[in-house]
């Protein structure tokens, strides 16, 4: 447990010797320098440059005695809740200064991402940034994820699409916004994600089986206008599926056949969308 607390105040600004004075002196106080240096296991020669550093952090207090002075600590809790005031008040200090020096990035840059937990960062960021509209395809895995940010996002009055791909996976749950699901892929490949926030920003990324993950981010009006178009037509085709079902093979023609076919995609190894559509209809058919 004590290393531990050691490892925490060390996150807090602490360093180690610092973290086991204090640590020290909250379990026995109060104690003088040279028992101080002894129960922490701090080296005498350094012990009361250590006392005098965690004083300027308020950490400590000396007590006076007959003959010497002694320390105890500063409560735990009045201690960590001056460190939280402070920390809060820096991070908003160096926000403000930090956005008044931020040059506006070039809006037809694409900036590269790496990174499963980067990616889904990014996502929840734009989630969170979005003021109308958020447009988000992607699978159960990572929906799972997003999950707690998107029902926040629709609490806060934002118009929440989300396309599911391999929507076979079961439910999925409605307070998250309007949720429609396009079976076209299968588990042992590459998943996406796709998010449009406003139509104005865009993250996508294709995610490998062992979540190697590779994506990007623009604001390029071309490329996020592509995108949303893609998300709508996604959408439209989920839903005439949805309504369709087997009897699609009687209602198309064969020219709508002939285009359908020739689509194909690197997830399915090739296979044409048309056929492993349907062959996910006629085993939910069984």
């Amino acid at each position: 447990m004590t290393v531990d607390i050691i490892n925490h105040l060390s996150e807090l600004g602490f360093t180690d010797y610092e973290a086991k004075a204090y640590t020290a002196l909250v379990k026995r106080s109060p104690l003088t320098g040279y028992e101080l240096a002894k129960v922490s296991g701090v080296p005498r020669p350094n012990v009361y440059p250590v006392i005098e550093r965690l004083q300027q952090k308020g950490a400590i207090l000396s007590v006076g005695i007959e003959g010497g002075i002694k320390y105890a600590p500063v409560p735990p809790e009045e201690l960590l809740s001056k460190l939280s005031r402070s920390y809060q008040s820096h991070i908003q200090d160096a926000s403000i200064l930090l956005n008044q020096i931020q040059s506006t990035p070039q809006a037809d840059y694409i900036w590269h991402l790496q990174g499963y937990s980067n990616i889904l960062d990014k996502s929840s960021e734009l989630i969170s940034n979005a003021r109308k509209q958020i447009l988000i395809g992607l699978w159960p895995a990572e929906l799972q994820l997003l999950t707690p940010r998107l029902q926040q996002s629709k609490i806060q009055g934002i118009n929440n699409t989300i396309l599911s791909f391999q929507g076979n996976d079961g439910e999925v749950s409605e307070d998250i916004g309007t949720v429609y699901k396009l079976k076209f892929a299968k588990e042992k490949h590459n998943r996406w994600i796709v998010v449009v926030a406003d139509e104005v920003e865009l993250l996508t990324a294709e995610i490998s089986p062992n979540t190697e993950t590779q994506g990007a981010w623009t604001r390029q009006k071309l490329l996020v206008d592509m995108a949303t178009w893609y998300m709508r037509h996604s959408i439209a085709v989920a839903e005439i599926v949805r309504s369709l079902g087997p009897r699609i093979r009687d209602i198309l023609d064969k020219k709508a056949l002939s285009a359908i076919e020739g689509v194909s995609l690197s997830s399915l190894d090739g296979q044409p969308w048309l056929q492993n559509l349907l062959q996910t209809i006629d085993r939910e058919k069984k």
